[in-house]
């Protein structure tokens, strides 16, 4: 990153945006470049909002604010020479003051650069034709060893560290700072290696959920805990025979059908069967009210996604996300353009992140979703088959470690719940278990009486349920 940087500011550029998750290591990078020998610029100047300037700049300009300050510096030529580093100037700069005073140093400052550093500035127009914008690029592993290497390790948390060396991946999608205070915390909290690495992993997660808005899933479901999917089974088994051929590796599927029928629960076990990471994309995080910050989000939760693959990507309920697409007037068009900007990452990237959508109400896709080259499956989620209902009961009675239905109890169990989907058969169980405990009754006798006081999503949607359907297989799609 040093070099390109260097090299950046040596073409005396009149505005950079520095996008990075780096602030800190940025700033003292450009710090460093203005020392070396062959820097076109003397030294840096420092503002960011609610801190000011460095010192001893803030004496040397003379002014009673931002604004005033440099205007003035500028009409004493303040500014020759010398970078003004803006650090978080995202509400700075919707300021239509502030942007012609940036305008103020470009155009009447010779030798002068005005850097932008910050996690997801957008410049607006009037400063963005005039700038170059530059993004980090995440660490490399030889970079992240020289970061786990750099603190201080007591002979009882060497095994840590190793761990670490040895877990490169667990520290992709974090930046240096990020690391280093992961390392530290879990070093004054825990004694035991595992204690450490566990502390280490949740700090991951919630470093990336801020930077990303990606929430990282624990994997803790597997193909063998759920009943059906045999046709998704079996394409996801046949996955891992093209590792070595990544033009023939399967980029993701997109299961439609009936809510609470199944389909979160097998993405989260496709995660397990395939052992790579699981990031939800949470859309209520995603869509912001000002124009382009929308598309900003999703940007870069799709490069931090492609930073961390090879993994899993989950779009969960897509249709609420991009719906409203059709309707060309609302929201200010924001779901059209992630709607766009999906739809163009899906057909060109070229990562190893394999996606998951699930959909519940497939009216509400546009059909340039659903086009060939998007996704290399699209499954049709229905109510579970009455052998599954055997199974899913069974399932949840090991869950619960409940004793006292025989085979042929299960049966009848099954023809009972028509048209209950897995959602509906878990909550019947574990409500006839609540009964049931403690009591001298049947447990067969309370699940019965539960299903019979249930009213099932069937019952309760059937005129959107039976719609849906309908589509569905008009559509064509493939079976789980």
């Amino acid at each position: 990153m040093d070099k390109i940087l260097f090299k950046l500011l040596n073409t005396k550029p009149q505005i950079v945006n520095i996008i990075t998750q780096e602030e800190q290591y940025c700033l003292e990078l450009i710090q460093k470049y203005c020392q070396h020998e062959d820097s076109n610029f003397t030294e840096t100047v420092i503002y960011s909002p609610g801190v000011g300037f460095n010192q001893p700049v803030n004496k040397e300009l003379i002014g009673s604010d931002f604004l005033d300050k440099i205007n003035n510096g500028v009409e004493a030529n303040y500014f020759n020479y010398k970078i003004l580093v803006l650090i978080d100037f995202q509400e700075m700069v919707k300021s239509l003051s502030v942007v012609n005073t940036i305008k103020n140093v470009i155009f009447n400052n010779d030798n002068s650069v005005v850097v932008f550093i910050s996690r997801n500035l957008i410049l607006p127009p009037e400063l963005n034709s005039f700038s170059i914008t530059y993004e980090t690029e995440p660490l490399r592993n030889e970079e992240i060893e020289e970061v786990i290497k750099s603190l201080n390790y007591s002979s009882q948390n060497a095994s840590f560290k190793q761990e670490l060396l040895k877990n490169i991946n667990l520290c992709y999608g974090m930046s240096r700072a990020e690391i280093i205070n992961s390392i530290k915390y879990a070093l004054a909290t825990y004694a035991n290696t595992r204690e450490q690495i566990n502390s280490f992993k949740s700090n991951r997660t919630r470093a990336i959920s801020q930077n990303s808005r990606l929430d990282y899933i624990e994997l803790t479901n597997s193909f063998e805990e759920i009943a059906g999917f045999n046709n998704l089974k079996e394409w996801v088994n046949n996955i891992d025979k093209f590792k070595n051929r990544p033009d023939l590796m399967p980029r993701g599927m997109l299961l439609v059908g009936i809510t609470g029928c199944g389909k979160s629960l097998c993405v989260k076990a496709t995660a397990k069967q395939l052992n790579i990471p699981l990031l939800k994309l949470d859309f209520g995080r995603i869509l912001d009210k000002y124009v382009g910050e929308s598309e900003e989000n999703i940007r870069k939760a799709l490069k931090v996604a492609e930073q961390l693959s090879p993994c899993v990507l989950w779009f969960d309920e897509f249709e609420k996300a991009i719906g409203s697409s059709k309707d060309s007037g609302s929201d200010n068009n924001i779901s059209q353009r992630i709607l766009g900007y999906i739809l163009t990452w899906l057909q060109e990237h070229k990562s190893s992140v394999f996606t998951a959508a699930t959909v519940n109400n497939i009216s509400k896709l546009p059909s340039e979703l659903l086009r060939r080259g998007r996704f290399d499956k699209i499954y049709f989620v229905d109510f579970p088959s009455l052998d599954e209902k055997d199974e899913i009961i069974r399932i949840h009675l090991r869950k619960l470690k409940l004793s006292g239905i025989q085979e042929n109890d299960i049966r009848k169990l099954s023809k009972e719940m028509h048209e209950f989907s897995g959602a509906d058969i878990e909550y019947v169980i574990k409500e006839a278990a609540r009964h049931n405990y403690g009591s001298n009754r049947s447990l067969f006798e309370d699940i019965m009486t539960t299903i019979k006081a249930t009213h099932s999503v069937k019952e309760m949607m059937s005129d959107e349920i039976g719609n849906m359907k309908g589509e569905f297989r008009g559509r064509h799609f493939e079976a789980v």
